[in-house]
């Protein structure tokens, strides 16, 4: 083998059996050897160590001053931008040694040094491949003024190092805002508390006050040294998290996501080193989350030194205040548009000239545009939040209302640029690509707010509301005083303006255009309250049936007395309605409950329902927890059985023999379960009950040798631990338990459906009954009946009584005779509603004319 050289040598190498070394001279420029073997040659590169280790350096303030000791920032970088450790000698021009410097973090470092006037200073410094190179500090400028910055426990010191005979004035500013302006000489530092400062990034300018240059600028950190007040680290998977603070404290908070695996030890950052560090500085920060170790001094020091290596900021405010101000390269767009298209109601065409108006009231915003030929609309010129709702209204040129009209979806474009990418890749190719690229693809993120919305539509649209009890209380009996007391309203020419512009208003879900007020006495009244009426009777009156008139009509039958408002029962029984139309619920739920227990039994062949009249009573409760425990012996589980039993213990043990199957054992389980919860939310209804019903009553003024009593017992296992008799009879006044039949859950039906006063609201006993859907609905045609066929319509009130009155087939009073009777001639089911209607007779004379009258007769 042979070598042949740059400089025309050959360099024979007899035996390369066992490898040979050779060192090349960089002088001589020796990059490509040609290396022959027999009759094989080939140019073989040599590369050499190039050092790209490249150091810059950063006088504080920007220059350095002669005379005064001077702190200069440094750092080492490598070919990528990455810092990397170097050291070196500061040196004059006439080669003195000035200082030694040495990289601390990153790359960065600091020297300090004091400058004569008129030398220039050169640093020789020393990268990780140890070749040696110069580069020139700088000279020290004459007249120049450096700003200085300091810190000392919780507060922080700017002073000047030059500048003679200059006015000068610090100026302080974050994310583009000033925070303090104040001279600033050599004989007068400025020291400010850090408690005084946001934390964030700031700008500290000196500023000339002659001609408003800025002179020197400098870059600080406040906040770095505070730790958060909690984190928090959880493994996320498929996982909700709920954060609650107090409303009104201004509790702040901020969650990071990130993939431990990729992230390491950069997941415990908080939010701050993105926000406040990352974002306001040039370039890329190495292990932003290592300068917001709290506690850490060494940490603190090494981000001052970042301030003034990338002493750079996003804010260009030397040439703001300057007065140059920089223009958008993009011009600044319109801001947000409606846009749809409006067609006739019949043929569905193109409106032309339709006068299209946008109202939000909540954004006190309104705004209108007219359709071009095509029935096209566009309303823009407006910036308002996400989610802002909109009132649309649609007028031809006679003031018609044109109700046909979309409102068009907006569409953004998408981006399909890396599906393109990958289709002129191969599969495999593709899979090798994920494998070694740096990416980390994350599951999308929905960060929800959860807050409780009005009931009433309106009120959520409206900027003010007021009801009925603010107008009783502050005397309001117009409209007009009801408009004067909210700000910024006036009223002019009998007009309605809101800060100079047109206002329309809603009463009870109608919108009423600015109108003369005094010209109108249909508006007012002493107050406003919410009718509530019958869909059917709306039906059935004749009038215009379009969307758009529908409220105005609304508002002229009403006006005009054609509806009658729906009975309506006070708050508290309305509560005490809600309680008892749930505990229903869960009394079907442990029925449902209960059959699937049985279910479950015979399919293992455990006849326990043919020797127990009920499994859920004291012996069968104990059997089936028994079972589900594991037990299987028959005269155990017999054992259990109460003495008034009618089966025999031999029958009881062969009926609980069964076959155990693991999937009909599961299912006996979860009905037992669901049992039990249904119960134990039965407890929880029936104090609720028995609170609400104690609250709604007052104490009886009758003696207790004069009390009428029912005696009627509580057989039911379903039935309610509440003293309904007491307080019906405390509600009512009378005890309409004492009626033949009436029990204690059709007491209670009553009660809490109908309210205590609905004697007073329900003039005679028809209309008592009309309500409870127990008459009939007569259609009488020339005087003659021609149908009185009832309404099917379901009322808990009427199912309540009906139900009661099955009970009248073995009473031996009147009303089981009457029973009997009727039963006798039109059939049970005619006995049931005749029976039942008669009781709205009884409970009002009752409770008109006494309780002692009607045992009288």
């Amino acid at each position: 083998m042979s070598w042949n050289m740059s400089d025309g040598k050959t360099l024979d190498m007899p035996d390369a059996a066992n490898g040979f070394s050779r060192k090349f001279s960089r002088d001589k420029g020796e990059y490509v050897v040609l290396v022959k073997f027999g009759d094989y040659a080939k140019f073989i590169p040599v590369e050499y160590p190039v050092d790209k280790t490249d150091v810059r350096f950063y006088p504080e303030g920007g220059w350095l001053i002669a005379g005064e000791r001077c702190t200069v920032a440094f750092k080492a970088t490598d070919e990528s931008g990455r810092g990397v450790n170097a050291s070196g000698v500061l040196r004059d021009e006439l080669g003195a040694e000035t200082a030694r410097f040495q990289t601390s973090h990153c790359g960065m470092g600091t020297l300090s040094f004091m400058p004569e006037d008129g030398k220039t200073y050169i640093a020789e410094y020393m990268g990780p491949e140890g070749i040696v190179r110069t580069v020139e500090v700088g000279t020290p400028k004459a007249g120049a003024a450096a700003l200085r910055y300091g810190y000392s426990g919780s507060r922080c010191f700017f002073s000047v190092a030059g500048g003679d005979g200059m006015d000068l004035e610090l100026v302080l500013a974050c994310r583009g805002t000033g925070v303090l302006a104040s001279p600033l000489t050599k004989d007068r530092p400025v020291s400010i508390d850090k408690k005084n400062l946001t934390t964030g990034l700031y700008q500290a300018m000196l500023v000339s006050r002659s001609d408003s240059i800025v002179v020197s600028e400098r870059l600080f950190f406040i906040g770095a040294e505070r730790s958060p007040d909690k984190v928090t680290g959880i493994n996320l998977d498929s996982t909700v998290i709920r954060l609650k603070t107090p409303i009104g404290t201004g509790a702040d908070c901020n969650v990071r996501i990130v993939d431990r695996k990729a992230a390491g030890d950069a997941g415990q950052a908080d939010i701050r080193t993105q926000m406040l560090l990352q974002s306001e500085l040039r370039g890329r920060i190495e292990n932003p989350a290592y300068y917001f170790d709290a506690g850490n001094r060494e940490a603190e020091r090494n981000l001052d030194i970042l301030m003034m290596v990338n002493g750079w900021s996003r804010y260009n405010l030397p040439e703001t205040i300057l007065g140059k101000y920089a223009e958008p390269e993009i011009p600044l767009e319109i801001g947000q548009e409606i846009t749809g298209q409006v067609r006739s109601r019949w043929r569905n065409k193109p409106l032309e000239g339709v006068m299209v108006c946008a109202i939000s009231p909540k954004a006190d915003f309104g705004t209108f545009a007219d359709t071009d030929t095509n029935g096209m609309f566009c309303l823009n010129g407006f910036d308002l939040p996400e989610d802002t709702p909109f009132i649309f209204r649609a007028m031809n040129e006679n003031g018609g209302n044109e109700g046909n009209y979309d409102i068009f979806e907006q569409t953004f474009p998408v981006a399909d640029n890396l599906k393109v990418f990958l289709d002129h890749i191969e599969d495999a190719t593709v899979s090798d690509f994920f494998k070694h690229s740096n990416w980390i693809m994350l599951d999308e993120i929905n960060v929800q707010a959860f807050s409780k919305e009005p009931a009433d539509i309106m009120k959520s649209l409206s900027s003010y509301s007021r009801d009925y009890e603010d107008f009783d209380k502050k005397g309001i009996t117009n409209i007009e005083q009801a408009l004067r007391g909210i700000a910024g309203m006036r009223i002019k020419n009998g007009r309605i303006f809101w800060r100079d512009c047109p206002t329309a208003y809603f009463i009870d879900g109608t919108l009423y255009q600015p109108i003369s007020i005094e010209s109108s006495n249909i508006y007012k009244t002493r107050r406003i309250r919410s009718l509530s009426c019958q869909c059917g009777r709306q039906k059935n009156m004749s009038g215009r049936k379009t969307d758009v008139d529908d409220a105005e009509w609304l508002m002229v039958l009403l006006a005009y007395g054609m509806f009658r408002p729906c009975y309506q029962s006070d708050a508290a029984s309305r509560k005490l309605r809600t309680y008892t139309r749930l505990r229903e619920q869960y009394v079907e739920m442990s029925s449902t409950a209960i059959q699937r227990m049985q279910k479950s039994l015979e399919l293992m062949n455990v006849k326990l329902t043919e020797v127990l009249s009920n499994i859920v009573g004291v012996s069968g409760i104990k059997m089936i927890e028994d079972i589900l425990s594991g037990e299987r012996d028959p005269e155990t589980l017999a054992s259990y059985a109460d003495t008034r039993c009618k089966a025999s213990k031999e029958e009881i043990m062969a009926a609980v023999e069964g076959t155990w199957d693991d999937d009909y054992m599961f299912a006996l389980s979860m009905a037992y379960n669901d049992y039990k919860t249904a119960q134990s939310k039965i407890a929880r209804c029936d104090s609720k009950i028995e609170g609400t019903a104690a609250a709604m009553t007052v104490p009886l003024d009758i003696p207790e040798e004069k009390k009428v009593k029912s005696s009627k017992r509580i057989y039911k296992k379903n039935s309610t631990s509440v003293n309904v008799e007491e307080y019906c009879y405390r509600a009512l006044g009378v005890n309409i338990m004492a009626i033949p039949s009436i029990s204690h859950s059709a007491a209670l039906t009553i009660l809490s459906e109908l309210g205590p006063d609905f004697v007073n609201k329900l003039a005679t006993a028809n209309k008592f009954a009309k309500l409870c859907n127990l008459a009939p609905n007569d259609k009488i045609t020339g005087g003659k009946i021609v149908s009185s066929k009832m309404l099917k319509r379901k009322n808990k009130v009427g199912q309540a009584l009906r139900q009661s009155a099955m009970t009248l087939s073995r009473s031996n009073d009147a009303l089981g005779a009457y029973y009997r009777r009727v039963k006798a001639r039109t059939g049970g089911i005619q006995a049931n509603v005749a029976a039942a209607h008669s009781w709205p007779s009884l409970s009002t004379t009752w409770s008109k004319m006494g309780q002692n009258t009607m045992n009288q007769k």
